[in-house]
């Protein structure tokens, strides 16, 4: 990744998603016991493999630039959730809980996404909250550039056509892509984030999520929201990602909001950070 150079001279020993140095070690803690049962269907190996093809493909950007990855997949993790940071100035930690796999709703491309989102802070460019990308920038950079470089001409695209998501959203990814994996691509990746908010929320409220995250009234925000916006605001994000047209071959900036992203400053009218956690530049 070429402006890896360029984020570490940001970088700090604070942690993303957020955590603090300690919480490594207490994530290896928690959840002691017997494994539950995986309301997801997702499997130990699934969850492994969705994982490990994720951090397979980030390894050389790490590597290139002298950085040791801890990427840590702790199946029998009670504790629903995923972290990223910093030990040190060479080396990045990951840390992915089992119990995050076997939630309701999940499913294994929504595991990726969440993969995504935690490379997302360490490749997502701007904006920033303080070493890293924002989470919505994380979400952003999961939807546009990682799960669209991981999965393209992937096997299994074309199931996403089988997906129950709205008509107009399926409309709007055949309109931006004339070719059929990259339609399919489309369709897979925001489905991808609607089954992670959905999970996110169920986990949350533990209601019944039937309805579409998808389309619905958000709130624009005031000034741009470094912390996790609403789970609406992060399916609508998935959804504008997938649809946006500036894949993993643009180049993303750190200081620049513009360069590399769709944004009403290139001319672009849809595909853009939303605004119900995004408050762009337009001057």
């Amino acid at each position: 990744m070429k402006l890896i150079l360029l984020f570490i001279i940001f970088m700090n020993t604070t942690f993303a998603c957020p955590v603090e140095p300690h919480e490594f070690m207490l994530a290896q803690m928690k959840g002691f016991g017997d494994v539950g049962e995986s309301v997801s269907g997702i499997t130990k190996e699934v969850f492994e493999e969705v994982l490990a093809r994720v951090r397979d493909h980030y390894e050389k950007d790490f590597k290139d630039h002298g950085l040791e990855v801890d990427y840590t997949m702790d199946w029998t993790n009670g504790w629903f959730n995923a972290q990223t940071g910093w030990a040190g100035e060479k080396k990045v930690r990951f840390f992915f809980s089992g119990e995050l796999a076997r939630g309701k709703y999940m499913t294994p491309d929504a595991l990726m996404y969440v993969a995504c989102h935690e490379m997302g802070h360490h490749f997502g460019g701007f904006p920033k909250k303080n070493w890293s990308t924002a989470e919505g920038g994380a979400d952003y950079f999961a939807a546009l550039k990682c799960m669209r470089d991981i999965l393209k001409n992937d096997r299994i695209n074309a199931r996403a056509e089988e997906f129950d998501l709205p008509v107009g959203l399926k409309r709007k990814c055949q309109e931006v892509y004339s070719e059929t994996d990259d339609y399919q691509l489309c369709l897979r990746t925001a489905k991808a984030g609607e089954d992670m908010t959905k999970s996110f929320e169920y986990r949350a409220t533990k209601i019944e999520q039937t309805a579409t995250m998808f389309f619905r009234t958000l709130p624009e925000a005031s000034v741009t929201i470094t912390g996790y916006p609403t789970r609406e605001c992060r399916a609508e994000t998935a959804y504008q990602g997938a649809i946006c047209n500036k894949g993993p071959e643009f180049p993303i900036s750190y200081v620049t909001e513009s360069e590399g992203y769709c944004h009403e400053k290139n001319g672009d009218t849809f595909g853009m950070r939303p605004k119900c956690w995004f408050k762009p530049t337009l001057e």
